[in-house]
C-alpha cells in the first residue's frame, strides 16, 4: 500500500475536469473516500485519476477505479457520499518538501469546511502549502478555502492542516498542504516565490 498517512484527495471527472476534493480513509488494504457533493460525476462506476496527499509520501497520483455510492453512515459523519476506491495504477509521486518557500505577511479571510469562515496571517509559502497564523482551531486533516491575488490573477485554492503548534491562548500555527492545485496555480504561485525570493535577496 503506497499509501500510509493520507487524509484528503482530489479527484477529477473522466473527461479530464478537476471535479471534487474528498476526504480519505484507509483500512487495511481498503480505501474509501467521502464526499460533500459529487455533481462533477455522472456515473456511479467510474474510472478516473485521483490525486491523494499524503504525509509521508508527497502527493500521489494515480489511476482508480471508483465506486459511488451514498454513505450509510451519513448520520454519524459530515459526508453524504462515499465511494470504494481501487488503485489501478500509480503515475507519479511529488514530493513537495524541497519546494522554494518564502516569508509573507498577507492577512487571509478563509472558510473552514468544517469551522465556516476565520482570519488567517499567511507567513510562508511555496508551490506545496501555506504556514498560517489563526485563532480559529483546527485540527490535522481539516481543510479550508481562501482566494488571494498574488500577482495578477485572483486564485480560489484549498488546503488541508498537516500539523500544528500552539503559540499562546488563543493563538496556533499550521502548516498546510494545498489541495488540487491546478497547473495554472502552481505557475502563479510559483512566479509569486520567486518575485519575492528577489525582493528579499537585494
Amino acid at each position: 500500500m503506497i499509501l500510509t498517512d493520507c487524509e484528503r484527495c482530489f479527484v477529477y471527472a473522466p473527461n479530464g475536469q478537476m471535479a471534487c476534493s474528498g476526504r480519505v480513509s484507509v483500512v487495511g488494504e481498503n480505501i474509501f473516500l467521502y464526499f460533500q457533493d459529487i455533481r462533477g460525476f455522472q456515473d456511479a462506476h467510474i474510472r478516473t485519476q485521483v490525486e491523494f496527499f499524503d504525509s509521508s509520501a508527497g502527493i500521489v497520483r494515480a489511476d482508480c477505479e471508483l465506486l459511488i455510492q451514498e454513505n450509510r453512515h451519513y448520520r454519524d459523519m459530515v459526508e453524504p457520499w462515499m465511494a470504494r476506491c481501487r488503485i489501478q495504477k500509480i503515475g507519479k509521486i511529488v514530493q513537495r518538501q524541497k519546494d522554494p518557500r518564502v516569508r509573507t505577511n498577507v492577512e487571509l479571510a478563509c472558510v473552514s469546511l468544517k469551522h465556516g469562515p476565520f482570519v488567517a496571517s499567511l507567513r510562508n509559502i511555496s508551490v506545496g502549502g501555506i504556514y498560517i497564523l489563526t485563532d480559529q482551531r483546527m485540527e490535522k486533516g481539516d481543510a479550508f478555502l481562501f482566494t488571494h491575488s498574488f500577482l495578477e490573477d485572483r486564485l480560489r485554492l484549498e488546503a488541508s492542516v498537516l500539523w500544528s503548534k500552539k503559540l499562546s491562548d488563543r493563538e496556533a500555527g499550521y502548516g498546510c498542504r494545498f489541495v488540487g492545485l491546478s497547473e495554472s496555480d502552481q505557475r502563479e504561485i510559483g512566479r509569486y516565490v520567486a518575485q519575492r525570493q528577489a525582493k528579499q535577496r537585494s
